[in-house]
């Protein structure tokens, strides 16, 4: 391998990244379904108790409390979104180190939840901001920040250097980041709504409108927090294998080359 070849380090999959994607999600389908339908359950209650089964409503014909609930329905549920990405990593991490999955009680006291938490009310902020002035920048944005959560998880810095890095381990794979991110977003809402509709074809009852809502996200939320997670121990790996490579050196020239 040449030293120029070896210094780049290994790239991003999108294969790999979908492949490990899959895998942790039937690895622990049964415990971060459960998990997803625990943090999405209130929100959905309110959605659904507020706005009935059309759900979160921002028409201009809405009253000031409309909107004021509407809101805080959206950022809660991206804010729930986005944590489970921080909960995935320590199953993941689990498994890469070969320890024992982290119980509930593990999670609840071992997570850095204010900053997940301080975190993702920026990330929500700026990236809705980002979409309603301006749609392309705005995917950019939360793309380069789509590794946050694992990331404070792992290295546990501050909020704002865990956003510099996340730019910095996105910004030379920008393009398979934000297809990757965007796409896991998108199949995701399309599942989401597909099961939706269908559970809905049953009827409109309180029940059955929290469960057309509850049920998808429970099974597929994971899907669209994990690419993040598995992007980020890949983004990692190369950054070691730099490191690793930069300390080695270049290789020696062959005698044949001096010849």
């Amino acid at each position: 391998m040449s030293p120029s070849r070896a210094s780049r380090g290994p790239g991003l999959s999108i294969v790999a990244v979908t492949r490990g994607t899959l895998h942790a999600w039937r690895r622990d389908l049964v415990y971060v379904t459960l998990l997803a339908g625990v943090v999405q359950l209130p929100v959905i209650l309110v959605d659904v108790w507020v706005f009935g089964h059309d759900g979160v409503s921002f028409s201009t014909d809405d009253t000031a409390n409309h909107w004021v609930i509407a809101l805080i329905v959206t950022l809660s549920s991206m804010l729930t979104h986005h944590l489970l990405s921080g909960v995935l990593e320590e199953f993941e991490g689990a498994e890469r180190e070969g320890h024992d999955r982290p119980t509930v009680g593990e999670l609840l006291t071992k997570l850095p939840w204010v900053r997940l938490v301080v975190a993702d009310i920026v990330i929500a902020i700026v990236v809705i901001t980002g979409l309603v002035l301006f749609v392309v920048p705005g995917l950019i944005v939360a793309s380069m920040l789509s590794l946050v959560m694992p990331l404070l998880n792992i290295e546990r810095q501050s909020v704002w250097a865990t956003f510099r890095r996340s730019a910095h381990l996105t910004r030379p794979f920008l393009l398979k980041v934000s297809f990757i991110w965007i796409s896991a977003q998108a199949l995701v809402s399309a599942g989401t709504e597909a099961l939706d509709h269908l559970i809905h074809r049953l009827g409109h009852t309180f029940v059955l409108d929290v469960t057309g809502h509850l049920f998808p996200e429970m099974l597929l939320l994971p899907l669209g927090a994990l690419p993040a997670v598995i992007m980020t121990y890949q983004l990692l790996d190369r950054e070691a294998a730099v490191a690793r490579a930069a300390a080695v050196g270049p290789e020696p020239e062959s005698a044949a080359g001096l010849e």
